[in-house]
């Protein structure tokens, strides 16, 4: 161009250059031009096929457009440089349930394209597309957004079609601007669910309106879009799921019409009631129904329905409201075992179901015992209740067991529950002291703990026994010490024993006291005596009988001054002294002595041989006896070794001196009546600086821990206490206090530790498990049977489908093993006789035959010998195949040109809920499909209601086409029409249009 420009300037060409130039000038500006408006076009096209796309994702992830979305859309249209005043928006904002496929949007855009640098329009455009039919994708509590769902904003303020038309057309076929509508009803009031016919004409000015106008059913929960036929007229079945006063309203281009009806509920003949036949106390569980009237259709929603139960204190009578017929009810808690009905009733009809209760796991138990103080052999009785959920008894035989941790001499004794949950048992206790029991049953819930005291039984054997000395002078005494017990090792603590023999003129009474017992008797008879330590009532004591040597008179005696001594370990005797003396009682000098002493040894005694003196006498030093119990010296006569004369002496323990201790264990829990965990044990001995244990020693031990415990040591000067830590904190140093006849004493040492009881989620611990002495409550749900159903079966609290293919289960609380752990819903309607033939739901194949019946003609006029009637599906088309097998496919294969063709036979389409169609046309025609009630082949005779189908194909060839219409509840038996919506000239041919129509129930 600037060539050619410059060469007419140089004028070098001449004529010829002019010529080229105004051939060019006109093709430039054209592509210019044109380019500048396509470009415009494309842009504004882009950007709502964008804006649909927010739409869509906004709609299917709440179920509805949402405030926040069309927010979003409006930002989106201002930053595009678009106008929101010329948007036409059309959305579903009711919001739909999960699964649902009720979701519709529409959004157009009027706009002007201009000349380059120029306000004049040189062509006015409405650019419109419509989102395919959408499916639901909101799953409640999944986060979706929650800025709510309102009506469309005012903001959008276009008119579909435009306000003026420039020739083109929208995304979604022609536009017809309709000003004004008619609609009438054939019922006002209709019942509940059932079909109304509404009917109504189209006008453009004060001409009829097209075939093919589009018009918008909305209202009372139906939406619904309808084509005018030839005549302006349209029709519609429709049906409302609401009582009460409804409007529904027609509109289309920029009319609008409406009726108003007053729905009538439907009469409820039939309720059929879901209710677990089996649920354990305590658990919460669904009642779940569906009310229809008598033709088998769902009564209107927000039908009552009244739950009542004989069971009012848990299930009070409650109204519920049906939606889509159905209704449900959540039981919170059972507390009774009584087995109950349920009740559902609507209007005067009502349908029962029974429930047993069975019982619930142990969740408390008490324990008694009684006698509360026995003595040592005889018999305790444990007795006790064992609870479930709300004061129920648990099932019959549940275990019980008694626990000690005090006793573990005696066998402690296990039994089960009575029907009532009560139990008693015996237990036989020989272990003297004060021992604390306590009940244990199913996951190892304890009973607060009991406390019974064992005292000693009657004496019944002597330990330790000894006697001194031995031998022994006739008329000497002999000292006799030692300590008696039951026949289960209990000290007896006081008392009266008796020293028996032949030898005694008497039996001597002797006292026992802490056990123990220390007494003399006088031994005249020489030779070897036996001795016997018996009870009061002179039956003598096992281990009681001993013997001793008392030594006859002979030339020479040998008498201690004194025969007994009695000292503390650690004290010396001193001196002690023997007298010599003849046959005639005088004292005899210079005769040698030796001396020993049992059981400490020689080295005590200084000297070990000594010389009487004048007067007879001969005396020794005894040094520090550190060993209690009773000792022995011996003097003998030199030359005569049968001359001996005895002392006896008796070592007692010294003040309590060395305590040893062991705490076991040394740190633990808190001690609680909701936590009684084990209750460490502190041991050991008592003894004097010379390890003679202390018996009978009074021990108390105190600390920080909790109240202070106290105990006695037994013979050998052991204890064995329970310490109950009832304050957190330490280590706690403890504290010893011992009093005894023989001294006292006081001392710290070892310590506990008290920590905070462990928090342990037993409900999230499996049952019977034991973390940190706390025993977790999660039901294992692998190995019970709540329901009656069998081991690891469970009742699921809820279900819910969410209007889509999948079923949610709300199991029961507990573990689930994932292995043979089930939890179910039933539903009696699950059966192969509720299912289509050949589909399978949930594993369960149905054998229901489909209760269509199609007839068509092959003699028909309208129709040749190639037209039937197909069972199946057509496999032709990919998007074809994912229609099952259990509807009807129909198939029309029309050849004979600028016709209608009509069917010649009726077709059932009772309960008929979507059509689908699916064809192949081979011209740009509107096609429609109408239901007739007579077999006429005029486009509008007798029709009943129709549809235009109308997708845009323009051009010759071939195209598909796949449709579903959504006719909620359509009932009645028609003719079916297909045709063309605008016939044509003569001889026009729209050969070879095959039609497939799937009525879907």
């Amino acid at each position: 161009m600037k060539t050619l420009i410059n060469n007419l300037k140089s004028n070098d060409k001449g004529f010829a250059d002019y010529i080229s130039f105004l051939i060019v000038l006109p093709i430039m500006l054209i592509v210019i031009v044109g380019g500048s408006y396509i470009g415009q076009s494309i842009r504004v096209m882009s950007t709502i096929d964008h804006a649909l796309q927010i739409v869509s994702d906004n709609m299917t992830q709440n179920g509805a457009l949402t405030t926040q979305g069309q927010d979003q859309l409006i930002a989106y249209i201002e930053k595009s440089g678009l106008d929101p005043s010329k948007i036409y928006l059309n959305a579903t904002t009711d919001p739909q349930s999960y699964g649902s496929r009720g979701l519709e949007a529409t959004i157009g855009y009027d706009f002007d394209l201009k000349a380059p640098g120029s306000s004049g329009v040189i062509w006015h455009k409405y650019y419109e597309q419509s989102l395919p039919i959408a499916q639901s994708q909101l799953i409640p509590g999944s986060g979706a957004d929650n800025s709510g769902s309102v009506n469309i904003s005012s903001v959008f303020a276009g008119i579909q079609g435009g306000t003026t038309s420039g020739g083109s057309t929208s995304g979604s076929g022609a536009s017809i601007q309709t000003t004004s509508l008619t609609m009438t009803s054939n019922n006002t009031s209709p019942t509940a669910n059932a079909s109304v016919m509404i009917s109504g004409k189209a006008y453009i000015g004060s001409n009829t309106a097209p075939a093919g106008t589009q018009i918008t059913l909305n209202g009372g929960g139906v939406r619904q879009t309808v084509s005018a036929d030839s005549s302006g007229d349209y029709t519609a079945n429709v049906a409302f799921s609401s009582q009460g006063s409804v409007t529904l309203q027609a509109t289309s281009g920029v009319a609008s019409a409406s009726v108003t009806l007053n729905v009538q509920p439907s009469v409820p003949t039939t309720i059929t009631l879901q209710a677990p036949t089996t649920i354990q106390i305590g658990n919460s569980f669904n009642v779940l129904g569906k009310v229809v009237d008598a033709s088998g259709s769902i009564v209107a929603d927000d039908t009552v329905v009244t739950i009542s139960s004989s069971n009012t204190a848990d299930i009070p009578t409650t109204n519920v409201k049906t939606k889509y017929g159905s209704f449900s009810y959540t039981v919170t808690k059972i507390t009774s075992l009584d087995s109950f009905t349920i009740t559902a009733k609507a209007g005067s009809v009502s349908a029962t179901e029974s429930v047993d209760v069975i019982p619930g796991k142990p969740e408390s138990v008490t324990l008694n015992a009684s006698p509360p103080t026995v003595s040592a052999g005889s018999t305790v009785t444990f007795f006790g209740k064992v609870l479930g959920p709300y004061g129920t008894p648990p099932a019959k035989d549940t275990p019980v067991k008694i626990i000690s941790g005090t006793n573990v001499a005696d066998t402690m004794p296990s039994g089960v529950t009575d029907d009532q949950g009560n139990f008693s048992m015996t237990a036989t206790l020989t272990k003297a002291g004060s021992h604390v029991f306590y009940a244990q049953t199913t996951d190892s819930i304890n009973s607060p703990t009991v406390t019974v005291a064992v005292t000693s039984s009657t004496p019944y054997k002597v330990n330790n026994l000894s006697q001194t000395p031995n031998p022994l002078n006739s008329g000497a005494n002999l000292a006799i010490s030692g300590s008696v017990s039951d026949q289960y090792d209990n000290p007896i603590n006081s008392g009266t024993i008796l020293i028996t023999s032949s030898a005694l003129p008497d039996n001597v009474s002797t006292v026992v006291q802490s056990g123990t017992f220390n007494t003399h008797v006088t031994m005249q008879i020489p030779g070897i005596q036996t001795l016997t330590v018996a009870n009061s009532s002179a039956n003598p004591l096992a281990g009681g009988s001993f013997t001793v040597s008392v030594l006859a008179t002979s030339a020479f005696t040998l008498t201690p001054e004194q025969d007994l001594y009695t000292v503390k370990a650690g004290q010396p005797i001193g001196s002690v002294q023997f007298i010599l003396k003849d046959s005639n009682g005088q004292p005899v000098a210079g005769k040698t002595v030796k001396f020993t002493e049992t059981p400490q040894g020689d080295s005590l005694i200084t000297p070990l041989i000594a010389v009487t003196d004048a007067s007879g006498r001969v005396q020794t030093t005894v040094g520090t006896l550190i060993k209690a119990g009773t000792h022995t010296l011996m003097a003998t006569l030199a030359d005569d070794p049968d001359v001996i004369g005895t002392v006896g002496i008796t070592v007692n323990p010294g003040a309590p001196a060395i305590i040893l201790s062991t705490v076991a264990p040394s740190k633990t829990e808190q001690w609680t009546a909701a936590n009684p965990v084990p209750l460490p044990i502190i041991s050991g001995t008592v003894t004097d600086s010379y390890a003679n244990p202390i018996n009978g020693a009074e021990m108390t031990v105190s600390g920080g821990f909790g109240a202070s415990v106290m105990g006695t040591t037994n013979t050998n000067g052991y204890y064995n206490l329970s310490l109950k830590p009832t304050n957190i904190g330490g280590p706690f140093a403890l504290s010893f206090a011992v009093t005894s006849t023989t001294g006292n004493y006081n001392t710290i040492q070892s310590n506990l530790t008290v920590t905070a009881p462990i928090v342990v989620p037993v409900d999230k611990v499996l049952a019977g498990t034991v973390i940190a002495g706390q025993t977790g409550t999660m039901p294992n749900m692998a190995t019970s049977n709540p329901n009656g159903m069998g081991v690891g079966r469970s009742a699921a609290l809820q279900y819910w489908t969410g209007g889509g293919s999948s079923v949610y289960l709300k199991p029961q609380k507990g573990y689930y093993n994932g292995i043979d752990t089930w939890t179910y819903q039933n539903d009696p309607n699950l059966v192969p006789g509720n299912i289509a033939n050949g589909v399978s739901i949930l594993g369960v194949t149905g054998n229901l035959e489909s209760s269509s019946t199609v007839l068509v003609s092959s003699s028909d006029s309208n129709f040749d010998a190639t037209n039937y009637w197909q069972q199946g599906y057509y496999t032709g088309d990919p998007r074809y195949t994912s229609i099952t097998n259990s509807t009807v496919a129909v198939i029309f294969r029309n050849k004979t040109r600028d016709q209608t063709a009509v069917t010649k036979t009726k077709y059932s389409m009772n309960g008929v809920k979507k059509i689908i169609l699916y064809y192949r046309r081979d011209y740009a025609r509107n096609t429609y499909l109408a239901l007739s009630t007579t077999q006429s082949d005029g486009v509008a005779s007798n029709v009943v209601k129709s549809w235009l189908i109308s997708d845009g194909y323009s051009g010759q060839g071939t195209s598909y086409h796949f449709k579903i219409i959504d006719v909620p509840n359509l009932n009645g038996d028609y003719y079916i029409k297909w045709g063309f919506a605008d016939q044509g000239g003569s001889g026009s041919s729209y050969d070879y249009t095959i039609f497939e129509m799937l009525l879907v129930k």
